[in-house]
C-alpha cells in the first residue's frame, strides 16, 4: 500500500504577517510525518497556520493578507499556491488555530457549528458514497497529474517563446533597443507564416547587423563630376594644333633656323612698336623691304595660331586640375555607408583609374603643345592614348564608370534619408530569420500545451463532478448528533467533570451546563478544552480516513495549567498516533519537549537534530522590522529541556559579536536568563533584581552605563516572558549591547566555573 501524501516543504512565503520572502536554503527545514515548529509568540506561527487553513478551505482565509504569496510542496510532487489551492489531501487536511475557534464557536450564544458523521444505517447510499469517494480518490490524482502535465507543457511552450524572443533580441544586437518578448513571438506566429524567403544567408545577416549597429547615419556626400560640354571640341582643337604644318609661311633663312622663330617674332614686334630704324642686335639699318617681309611673315594669321597653342596648353592645365580635384574630393571609405563599402571601393577604384588615365593623356597632349610652341616648324604626333579620348567608346566608358560611382553615392545619400526605416527593415529581416528557424518547434510546443490544457480541464471537470456528487450525497445521509456523544466523552475526560456538555440542536450544537442552562462566560481553560476536543472529534467526521489525515495544530494549550497541558498533549499523542502527518506549532517550551520526546522516541538530541524539529527564527531585518524564517531547531533548544542555554547563546552573541539579529528578543532574553541564573546562584534573594543590584558593586568591570541598562531591562523593557516578542523595545542598539555586556560580566564574575561551562556549550559546533 503506497504511503499517504503529506506536506513536504514550505517552498516560499512572503506578504503573510512578518514572513517576507522566506525560501528554505536546505532540506533541513522540510516537514516530516511528525513535525514540531517551535517559536516565540509574535514570530508568525499563526500566520503560517493560516497558509495551511487556506489550503484546507481551498480559498484564502481572513488574516492571510491581500499581498500573500506562497508555495507549498507535497510528498507526491504536487504544489499549491495562493493562485491555485488545488492539492492532493482533499478533506484530509485539518487545521486547529485561533481562526478555527472563532469560526466554529459563538461564545456569547453558547453555540457551536455542527460536526457531521455519516449515517451508516443507510447502507445503500453509504456504499454509493464510498464508491464516489473511491472514484474521486482516483480522479483527483489524475486531475492533478493532468494539471502538472499542462503546467509543464505550458511552461515549455512559454519558455520556448521567451527563448525565441531572446534570440531575436540577440540577433538584432544592442544597436536596436525595441523590446521583443514572448508575447511578441506568439503574436508574430499567429499573424504570419514564415517561409524560406525569410531565411537569410550569412552575408545578409552580417549586413543587417551592420545596419543596426550604426547609431547615426553618415553625412551625405555631394560630388560634381561633369566634364565641360566643350571638352571634346577643345580636345579636338588641341590635337589639330599639334599636327598643323606652319612651315609654308616661313622664309628660307627662318626655315633653316626654326628655333629662332619666336625670337625674331618678338624682336620684330618690339622694333615696330618703338619705331626703330636699325636692329638693336646687329646695328644694321632695317630696310622697308625687310620690314614688309617680316610683317607678312608674322601676320595676324600666324599670331592667331600661336595664340591658339597657348590657349590649348592652358586648357590642358585646367582640365588636369579639374580631374585632379575630382580625385582629391573622393570620400574616404570610412565616410561611406558600411553596407556599400565593398561596392564603393570597386567603382571608386575603376573611376579613379579612368581619371588617372585621362589625366595622363591630357598631360602628354599638353607636353606636345608646349613642344610645338617652342618649335612651331616641327609638327608633332598626337599620342595614341590622347586619340582614344576622341572616340565615342571612351566617352561612353568614362561616363559609365562615373555613373556607377555616382549610383553608389546616391544609394549612400538615400540611406541617410531612410536611416530609421533601413534599421527597422534590417531588424525585421533578422527577426523573420529567427522566427522561421524556430517556427515548427514553437508551434509544436503550443499545440502540445493546448492539448494538455484540454485534457487537464476534462480531468478537473470529472474530479469536480465527482466531488459535488459526493458532497450532495453526503449531505443527504450525514448526521451531526453522533459527534456530540464522542465530544462530550472527550470533554469529560479532559475536564474531569460533566458540568459542561454539547447537545445537538438544529444544524449545530448548544453548550449547556448540568442544570440545562446555556453555558456562557466560560473560563479560558474551559474554552481551550472545549475547542480542542471539538477539533479532535472531526478526525472521524465527513467520512475521513484517519490514516490519510494531515493535522496542523497551532498552540493548543493556551491558558491551561501544567496538568491540563500534560493531558492535552496526551490527547494529541493518542489521536495523532496513526494519522499520516501531524505538525505541531507551539510557543510553549514544556509542550515542545513533551512532543519532542514522544515524536522522536529514541533520538539522542545531543548527537543529531532530526528532520521535523523546526524553529521559527525571527530576526531584525536591519530596517526596524522583523522577518521570520523556518529553520532547523538550534541545538541549544533541541538538546536541553530548559531554554537557558539558548538564551545564553543569544545574549552572548549580542555581547561578544555586537549582533543585532535578535534586538526584539534581547531585553526579555536578558531578563529571563538572569532570572534562571540567580534562582540558583542566589537562592536567598527574593528576586533576581535584588540579587543583581546587591551584587553589582562586587562585580569587576561592570560600569555604571551597563548597570543602568540592566536596571532598565529588569524594570521597564521586559515582562519576564520570553514567549512574547511583539514589538521593538525602546532600547537603542547601543543600550541593548550594554545590557548584554553587563549580563555576561555579571554571570562570569558571579560564577566563573558556570560561565566557562556555558561558553563550551555555545561555542561548540552545532551537531548535524
Amino acid at each position: 500500500m503506497p504511503e499517504s501524501t503529506i506536506l513536504e516543504k514550505l517552498a516560499y512565503i512572503t506578504g503573510v504577517g512578518i514572513w517576507h520572502g522566506h525560501k528554505p536554503e536546505s532540506p533541513d527545514a522540510d516537514f516530516a510525518s511528525k513535525t514540531i515548529v517551535y517559536g516565540f509568540n509574535g514570530t508568525g506561527k499563526t500566520s503560517l497556520s493560516r497558509v495551511f487553513s487556506s489550503l484546507e478551505a481551498n480559498a484564502p482565509v481572513d488574516g492571510l493578507g491581500k499581498g500573500a504569496s506562497f508555495q507549498v510542496k507535497f510528498s507526491d510532487g504536487t504544489t499549491a499556491t495562493e493562485a491555485d489551492f488545488m492539492h492532493p489531501l482533499g478533506n484530509h487536511l485539518l487545521v486547529f488555530n485561533s481562526d478555527f475557534i472563532s469560526r466554529n464557536f459563538r461564545w456569547d450564544e453558547g453555540s457551536a457549528l455542527p460536526i457531521f458523521h455519516i449515517d451508516e444505517e443507510n447502507i445503500e447510499k453509504v456504499n454509493e458514497l464510498r464508491q464516489l469517494e473511491a472514484d474521486l480518490e482516483t480522479a483527483s490524482p489524475e486531475a492533478r497529474a493532468a494539471k502538472t502535465r499542462q503546467d509543464t507543457a505550458e511552461r515549455e511552450y512559454k519558455d520556448k517563446g521567451t527563448e525565441i524572443g531572446g534570440r531575436v533580441r540577440e540577433a538584432r544586437g544592442t544597436g536596436y533597443t525595441q523590446q521583443f518578448n514572448r508575447g511578441n513571438v506568439d503574436r508574430e506566429y499567429s499573424e504570419k507564416e514564415f517561409t524560406e524567403q525569410d531565411n537569410l544567408a550569412e552575408d545578409r545577416i552580417d549586413e543587417c547587423r551592420a545596419i543596426i549597429r550604426q547609431s547615426e547615419p553618415l553625412p551625405k556626400i555631394n560630388l560634381a563630376l561633369e566634364l565641360p560640354e566643350s571638352f571634346q571640341n577643345e580636345l579636338q582643337t588641341a590635337c589639330e594644333l599639334v599636327r598643323r604644318d606652319f612651315s609654308a609661311q616661313l622664309s628660307s633663312d627662318l626655315t633653316a633656323h626654326p628655333n629662332m622663330l619666336a625670337w625674331v617674332a618678338e624682336g620684330h614686334q618690339y622694333h615696330k612698336e618703338n619705331q626703330l630704324g636699325s636692329c638693336l642686335h646687329c646695328g644694321n639699318q632695317i630696310s622697308d623691304q625687310r620690314r614688309k617681309t617680316l610683317a607678312a611673315l608674322f601676320s595676324e594669321s600666324w599670331q592667331e595660331q600661336t595664340n591658339a597653342v597657348t590657349v590649348a596648353i592652358e586648357w590642358c592645365g585646367r582640365s588636369r586640375s579639374l580631374l585632379r580635384g575630382w580625385l582629391e574630393g573622393f570620400p574616404s571609405l570610412s565616410a561611406i555607408q558600411p553596407t556599400l563599402a565593398k561596392g564603393f571601393s570597386e567603382v571608386e577604384k575603376a573611376f579613379r583609374a579612368e581619371l588617372i588615365s585621362t589625366g595622363t593623356a591630357i598631360k602628354q597632349l599638353q607636353e606636345a603643345l608646349a613642344e610645338r610652341q617652342r618649335n612651331p616648324m616641327e609638327s608633332q604626333a598626337v599620342p595614341d592614348n590622347v586619340t582614344k579620348l576622341l572616340e565615342a567608346d571612351w566617352l561612353n566608358g568614362f561616363n559609365d564608370s562615373k555613373n556607377r560611382l555616382l549610383t553608389v553615392i546616391s544609394e549612400h545619400n538615400s540611406i541617410n534619408d531612410q536611416f530609421r526605416q533601413r534599421k527597422d527593415d534590417a531588424a525585421n529581416a533578422l527577426k523573420g530569420h529567427v522566427l522561421f528557424a524556430e517556427q515548427n518547434s514553437y508551434r509544436q510546443l503550443k499545440r502540445k500545451a493546448e492539448e494538455a490544457e484540454k485534457v487537464a480541464q476534462k480531468a478537473q471537470s470529472t474530479a469536480k463532478d465527482l466531488k459535488e456528487k459526493a458532497e450532495t450525497l453526503r449531505n443527504a445521509i450525514r448526521k451531526h448528533g453522533i459527534a456530540a456523544n464522542e465530544l462530550n466523552k472527550l470533554l469529560h475526560e479532559y475536564l474531569g467533570h460533566n458540568s459542561i456538555r454539547l447537545e445537538a440542536k438544529d444544524e449545530g450544537y448548544q453548550l449547556v451546563r448540568a442544570d440545562g442552562s446555556i453555558a456562557q462566560n466560560l473560563s479560558e481553560g474551559e474554552k481551550t478544552a472545549l475547542t480542542f476536543c471539538f477539533f479532535l472529534t472531526q478526525f472521524g467526521a465527513e467520512g475521513r480516513d484517519k490514516k490519510k489525515l494531515v493535522v496542523v495544530i497551532d498552540d493548543p494549550v493556551s491558558s491551561l495549567d501544567s496538568n491540563a497541558q500534560t493531558y492535552a498533549f496526551g490527547l494529541i499523542k493518542k489521536h495523532t498516533k496513526r494519522v499520516a502527518q501531524v505538525i505541531l506549532l507551539t510557543h510553549n517550551l514544556k509542550l515542545m519537549h513533551m512532543a519532542k520526546r514522544a515524536f522522536f522516541r529514541g533520538v539522542n538530541f545531543g548527537d543529531t537534530i532530526p528532520q521535523g524539529l523546526l524553529f521559527v527564527d525571527c530576526r531584525d531585518d536591519g530596517k526596524g522590522s522583523r522577518k521570520s524564517a523556518l529553520v532547523k531547531m538550534p541545538s541549544h533548544l533541541a538538546k536541553y529541556d530548559s531554554e537557558y542555554q539558548y538564551l545564553f547563546s543569544v545574549v552572548f552573541g549580542a555581547s561578544d559579536q555586537q549582533s543585532t539579529d535578535y534586538l526584539y528578543l534581547l531585553p526579555n532574553a536578558i531578563r529571563k536568563l538572569l532570572e534562571i541564573f540567580t534562582a540558583f546562584a542566589a537562592p536567598d534573594k527574593s528576586s533576581f533584581a535584588e540579587a543583581l543590584f546587591d551584587d553589582s558593586g562586587k562585580i569587576n568591570g561592570l560600569d555604571q552605563a551597563e548597570m543602568n541598562q540592566l536596571e532598565r531591562v529588569c524594570q521597564i523593557e521586559s515582562h519576564g516572558d520570553i514567549e512574547a516578542v511583539n514589538s521593538l523595545p525602546a532600547l537603542t542598539v547601543e543600550e541593548s549591547h550594554r545590557a548584554a555586556n553587563g549580563a555576561m560580566k555579571y554571570i562570569r564574575e558571579r560564577d566563573r566555573k558556570h560561565y566557562d561551562a556555558m561558553l563550551r556549550i555555545v561555542k561548540k559546533p552545532v551537531a548535524d
